[in-house]
């Protein structure tokens, strides 16, 4: 009675993996090259600083729109490191954006850079957004989006 207990238990955990791998797969099957890149744009007339980024996908035909918004810091934490919230709409299986936090990287090669990732289980997205001075002197944003397969 044991055996088939833990016989059971093994074909739910296989399957759960199996579920979670197809969702990644399915999630990002739109995404056919390993990175896209794009600029941000600063959105006029919000409270806290926001930025936005198009992707243009050549699998899905269609667009990624990437939100990146400064959060305030609390009251307390008056003088901590700027934080910053992504959000991504577009994505096929997702209900609602995905969400997640950026963070400053410390390195002395990504300085000034902000990254995050999103976890898809078996797959995942990392985001890099790189200070950039163009040709007019003006500072943009560059968003680079990495599409990170687990091998197998």
């Amino acid at each position: 009675m044991n055996s088939i207990k833990t016989e059971a238990n093994d074909l739910r955990r296989r399957s759960i993996d199996q579920t979670r791998q197809q969702f990644a797969e399915l999630a990002l099957a739109g995404f056919r090259r390993a990175a896209y890149a794009g600029v941000f744009q600063k959105i006029t007339g919000t409270k806290a600083p926001t930025y936005i980024c198009d992707l243009i996908l050549d699998g899905y035909q269609s667009n990624l729109t990437i939100r990146v918004q400064e959060v305030a810091p609390e009251a307390d934490q008056e003088n901590s490191p700027r934080k910053y919230m992504t959000t991504i709409r577009g994505l096929r299986l997702g209900r609602k954006p995905a969400s997640f936090a950026l963070v400053r990287n410390t390195s002395e090669r990504g300085k000034g850079t902000l990254s995050g990732t999103l976890d898809f289980g078996f797959a995942q997205m990392a985001l890099t957004v790189l200070p950039y001075c163009d040709a007019t002197g003006a500072d943009l944003w560059i968003c680079v989006l990495e599409i990170l397969r687990s091998e197998g």
